[in-house]
């Protein structure tokens, strides 16, 4: 039996699920409308995030970025919200196609889309992007990893 059941939509509702990410014993978890914070514990929600926009139909999960939660939407751009509030801090729709979540690093964000790597400072500024090789060969379905100090992406 499980220990606790959160509905995030409601019956017969239009919204599709996107990805969950645990952190620090909360969980981060989006609808195409809105991204929400839950205690891991009890399933109570800690934060909601509303971006209601018609054309996004797929999200990727939330991701905490210290007092900010960083939302890759997948045809929109990235989003960047303060996670208590849930005021938007800025939006950059200069990169969309976002296929996994970004990763941080310190005061860097690296965002994947279907065909680069972009690297993004703590206000949504593009920083760096990859080269964009080959629509056939770079399809970053995955989110990247960072180990000492190198950026590993998974392609196909």
């Amino acid at each position: 039996a499980p220990i606790w059941n959160r509905a995030l939509a409601e019956e017969n509702s239009t919204e599709s699920m996107g990805g969950l990410r645990v952190q620090n014993g909360e969980i981060y978890v989006s609808t195409n409308k809105r991204a929400f914070i839950l205690d891991a514990k009890n399933g109570d929600i800690v934060s909601e995030i509303e971006y209601n926009d018609p054309a996004v139909t797929t999200t990727v999960a939330p991701v905490p970025f210290g007092n900010k939660v960083l939302w890759g939407k997948h045809w929109q751009g990235l989003i960047c919200f303060d996670r208590k509030s849930g005021e938007m801090l800025w939006y950059n729709k200069d990169v969309i196609d976002f296929q996994a979540e970004p990763i941080t690093v310190g005061d860097l964000i690296y965002a994947p889309t279907r065909y680069r790597i972009v690297k993004f400072d703590k206000d949504g500024n593009i920083l760096a992007e990859s080269e964009r090789k080959s629509e056939k060969f770079f399809n970053s379905t995955s989110t990247p990893l960072y180990y000492k100090d190198r950026l590993f992406v998974p392609t196909t």
